[in-house]
């Protein structure tokens, strides 16, 4: 049960449908929050995570004993971000005595981002104010090295990006790094909605009108009706886009995603991404960028072929095989919800057949028959020619 908005919540709670297969909410090395705390493969850190909070207190300044007390003015309030009725979350749990400084220390990449294993903002912000450290600027340098794990190439840029502005903190420390790897380039060419009511009811009514045309457009389909595939530089996954252009012998389309690196990894990252996406709701204009990225990638694989096709245009670049990042697509598709990206792509894939159904039709044929056309073409060629040799050949000699 969600006792408040900023409740961590168990990952089936939000997700339940998402294949068992997928690795994606117990750690593998480390246990940050206090549902998975005590689990046998993740003893081996606790000794390395005692002596992150000794090097904490001593970079710090502050005594280790000044440090938990001032935690433990918090556990109430930590202990109500949790699910009230997990059995782990008892009095005597990680959740009100120092192992909860112990877990905070931890900087393991994979398990650090996973929804289950979440500590509430207020604990590193506690932790951080006493070392005198500046929150905004530590937490900015970490999301953008994380969020190179995305990217083609994996670059990690000299550039730091500004601070998070605004009166409201994080409600968890993967609140910020959805918001970065997502939408957060899209923000600033948005308005806010009056109300979230508001934007709600428009988005269901959008949703609604998207259901009436299906995208189902895969690769295939978009190439026969000459809509281009490319990779978009902003490298947001929001930033998704389709534009329609002229040229002197017609018309075509362009659709453009983000490129991304999948590996175990990210893969993990962005189902955990998703899924903190569906925990927030409709709370704000597209809100589901992530989920609507994965869903639009999954219809447009429908094979193996496909999904090297998007690796040959820059848009996929992945460390699975072609069958396992077809079924990852494909997996978690079903499970997601759709945001309002989607559903304007989806808008401008239907204007564009419905504005262009002549040169489409004719580019199909061509694309289709591209193989035969050549063929016949061909064929005739050397027909031609030999029926002009033999029309030589008849003519009397004089």
């Amino acid at each position: 049960t969600r006792n408040s908005p900023t409740t961590i919540v168990r990952f089936s709670a939000i997700l339940p449908s998402v294949p068992s297969h997928l690795n994606i909410t117990t750690p593998t090395a480390v246990a940050i929050g206090p549902y998975h705390h005590g689990l046998s493969h993740l003893s081996r850190m606790e000794a390395a995570k005692n002596s992150a909070v000794a090097d904490f207190c001593r970079v710090a300044g502050q005594a280790r004993e000044v440090v938990r007390r001032r935690i433990g003015k918090l556990a109430e309030t930590i202990r109500n971000c949790y699910d009230i009725g997990d059995k782990k979350l008892t009095n005597d749990s990680p959740v009100a005595r120092e192992d909860l400084v112990d877990t905070r220390m931890s900087a393991i990449a994979r398990d650090i981002l996973l929804l289950e294993n979440q500590i509430p903002w207020v604990v590193p912000q506690a932790l951080m104010e006493s070392g005198k450290l500046d929150s905004n600027k530590i937490v900015s340098e970490f999301l953008d090295r994380m969020a190179t794990a995305f990217h083609v190439g994996n670059r990690i840029s000299t550039k730091t990006s500004p601070p998070p502005r605004g009166r409201e903190s994080p409600r968890m420390m993967s609140e910020p790094a959805r918001a970065r790897g997502g939408d957060a380039g899209r923000r600033r060419r948005r308005k806010k909605n009056k109300t979230t009511g508001m934007w709600a009811r428009r988005v269901s009514k959008e949703l609604a009108s998207a259901y009436s045309f299906p995208m189902g457009s895969s690769v295939v389909e978009l190439a026969e009706m000459r809509v281009k595939l490319t990779a978009i530089k902003t490298k947001k996954f929001g930033d998704m886009e389709m534009k329609k252009h002229r040229w002197p012998l017609g018309l075509f389309g362009e659709l453009s995603l983000a490129p991304v690196a999948l590996n175990e990894l990210t893969a993990c990252w962005l189902i955990n991404m998703v899924a903190y996406e569906a925990f927030l709701g409709a709370t704000q204009a597209d809100n589901f960028a992530v989920s609507s990225y994965i869903f639009l990638v999954a219809h447009l694989i429908n094979r193996e072929e496909d999904v090297r096709d998007l690796h040959a245009r820059g848009i996929i670049s992945s460390a699975m095989s072609d069958g396992e990042t077809l079924h990852f697509f494909k997996s978690a598709a079903p499970s997601l919800r759709i945001g309002d990206r989607y559903i304007q792509i989806s808008k401008r894939i239907h204007e564009y057949k419905q504005e262009r159904w002549i040169w489409i039709a004719i580019h199909r044929f061509l694309y289709d028959n591209i193989k035969v056309i050549v063929a016949v073409v061909s064929v005739v060629g050397v027909l031609t020619g030999l029926f002009k040799t033999m029309l030589s050949l008849r003519q009397p000699q004089r």
